[in-house]
């Protein structure tokens, strides 16, 4: 009885040590960070754009990962929704102020920006850097946080597949530990 204590609370201990939050360096994923997946993969396979790419951009523009977020800048120009798109893309886009705030919108212009760019420089970092400006020094410091939260992302994925596959293993180890020995007797002479 002691060996079965002892195995789940280390299995325990494992399994559920890791948490749903996951922060790599500064970078947090936060809580509703598949919030707007649906909206993503959209826009990821209509313009061929890779969906954790686009939702490292958003996470970079936005760490709140929130769609109603309104920025002003020095230059006078605002940053709209989830991707913070500029202003300056609003006429040139076709969409309005309270349009550009709606996630599907918001999602959708960033990634034809995003792959306006890429037709024009060729899928390179120098290129998705210009997502955020065409100046080198803030290009670059922008791009060190996208890869950042890229591999963030990658590793949260990751780790959520690995969790579960781990729930999984968890409820397999729990029936095996609670078998007693006429349970096992049976087990192995039905599997004969």
């Amino acid at each position: 009885m002691l060996k079965r204590i002892l195995l789940l609370a280390i299995f325990f201990n494992f399994t559920f040590a890791f948490d749903t939050k996951i922060f790599i360096g500064d970078t947090y994923i936060p809580e509703n960070f598949y919030k707007y997946d649906k909206d993503f993969k959209i826009a990821a396979r209509k313009y061929n754009i890779p969906m954790a790419l686009l939702k490292a951009i958003a996470l970079t523009e936005n760490a709140a990962y929130e769609h109603n977020i309104i920025g002003r800048n020095k230059n006078q120009t605002r940053d709209y929704g989830l991707m913070q798109i500029n202003s300056i893309h609003l006429k040139r886009y076709g969409v309005s102020e309270k349009e550009i705030v709606k996630v599907s919108a918001n999602i959708d212009i960033a990634a034809r920006l995003l792959y306006e760019i890429i037709q024009r420089y060729g899928f390179n970092w120098n290129a998705i850097g210009r997502y955020h400006s065409a100046n080198d020094k803030y290009k670059n410091i922008w791009l060190d946080k996208v890869m950042k939260n890229l591999v963030a992302i990658v590793l949260k994925d990751s780790k959520d597949l690995f969790v579960m596959e781990k729930f999984r293993a968890f409820k397999l180890v729990s029936l095996l530990i609670n078998v007693d020995k006429e349970q096992y007797r049976i087990l192995l002479a039905s599997n004969n």
